[in-house]
């Protein structure tokens, strides 16, 4: 079959509309979203060089076959993520090109159908682009290790490289919080996460829910920004262009708040496709809140919305594995995917 690869600068050159039922027919997730990736190119989490968004078509009639996001940055990006799978040459630019973000824990090459043909003249699309741009290496992140990508990839000349996992539970089987927390291995975790719903009034905390333009978005990246710095990643919520990433996400991301008297305390960034709820960022104000937990109950909030928002998976992302598994999260082990032009 005889195919045409572009590689456009501008989410803007692109038929949102075809990108969007594309990406959904793949089942990518979230964070190949148009809206997601309209809202990184004017508000980037982290700066890019160049951003890329490459197509794959028939020549004949020009169907959409494949496409991917890729981005132009330095190895040495705000979690590590990059520097901790390749080392920067001596020489070198010490540039990548990268597929996703790394603020993506779930990459994926969406095609209508993943194959030896299709893979191979991605990647030999990737090896001309690094090329041009001067990268030292190109590759994807965080890929599914358990799907047919990372074997195709290595078919086509890159290095697997083993990565930290992420975490999510099917939810299908669990029609409320009740039936998720009952289902947890940890005696200690369900009995946690009821006692801090049930005691959250008399302590003066509520839980809030605010969808799209949300009020609070500038509060609620400081708090997850802190708390990134406070776990060594000061740079990962960036406060100068977050909040405007997160308002111009819309209807695809919701926005889950604890208050204690009216104070913003905690609270988390969740996005939304048809097929997956992601607890994707969260941020606690420092404090004592007596027995209650106020990340607990963020998490309960989010098991509330996934389990009665109509889809299938509950994602969580990567770190805090102890916490994860106790409250009945299942490890998803991933895989970077490299290579040098």
């Amino acid at each position: 079959m005889q195919t045409e690869i572009r590689a456009h600068e501008r989410f803007d050159e692109i038929d949102s509309q075809e990108w969007d039922c594309f990406v959904e027919t793949a089942g990518a997730p979230a964070f190949y979203s148009s809206a997601f990736l309209r809202a990184y190119e004017r508000s980037p989490l982290q700066d890019a060089q160049a951003i890329f968004y490459i197509t794959v078509r028939k020549q004949v009639g020009k169907q959409l076959l494949a496409m991917l996001p890729v981005y132009l940055q330095t190895i040495d990006d705000p979690a590590g993520d990059v520097s901790s799978v390749v080392e920067a040459p001596a020489t070198g630019s010490g540039l990548i090109l990268l597929t996703h973000v790394v603020h993506c824990y779930d990459s994926y090459l969406p095609a209508i159908e993943l194959n030896s043909v299709l893979v191979a003249k991605i990647v030999a699309a990737l090896t001309d682009l690094a090329a041009q741009t001067g990268a030292d290496y190109f590759g994807f992140l965080h890929v599914d290790a358990a799907t047919p990508l990372p074997e195709l990839l290595q078919e086509a000349g890159m290095r697997i490289v083993p990565m930290e996992a992420r975490f999510n539970q099917n939810i299908t089987a669990f029609k409320d919080v009740e039936s998720f927390i009952s289902a947890m291995p940890s005696a200690r975790a369900r009995r946690n996460l009821r006692r801090y719903y049930r005691q959250a009034d008399r302590h003066g905390i509520t839980v809030e829910v605010e969808t799209g333009a949300a009020d609070h978005v500038v509060s609620a990246v400081e708090l997850c920004h802190l708390t990134a710095a406070k776990h060594g990643t000061p740079t990962y919520y960036p406060p100068a262009t977050m909040p405007d990433f997160i308002t111009a996400l819309g209807e695809t991301v919701e926005l889950i708040l604890v208050k204690q008297d009216g104070l913003l305390i905690a609270a988390a960034f969740c996005l939304k496709d048809r097929e997956r709820y992601h607890f994707w960022a969260c941020g606690i104000r420092a404090g004592e809140y007596g027995p209650i937990s106020p990340f607990g109950l963020l998490f309960h909030r989010a098991i509330h919305e996934a389990t009665q928002g109509g889809v299938h998976v509950l994602e969580c992302g990567r770190g805090n594995a102890a916490f994860k598994q106790r409250h009945g999260l299942r490890p998803v082990p991933t895989v970077g995917c490299l290579s040098q032009p």
